[in-house]
């Protein structure tokens, strides 16, 4: 994955993958959830590789603001 890359791999729930090139990492959330076919809640968790770290993030998160 390429440091300007965002690579999203959900932990708690089935859904897809997402890399996204350059862009924001709420767009690739949002992106994640769209094809996700069960409702979710806001505990559950993905991985979030950027810039050669990888970190466990919520959806809650994203979903405030």
């Amino acid at each position: 994955c390429d440091d300007n890359n965002h690579l999203l791999t959900p932990l708690d729930f089935t859904g897809p993958s997402v890399i996204l090139q350059g862009s924001s990492l709420n767009i690739a959330v949002t992106k994640m959830v769209e094809y996700t076919k069960k409702s979710l809640q806001e505990t559950f968790r993905f991985t979030h590789l950027h810039g050669g770290k990888i970190r466990i993030r919520t959806l809650q998160e994203y979903n405030e603001g």
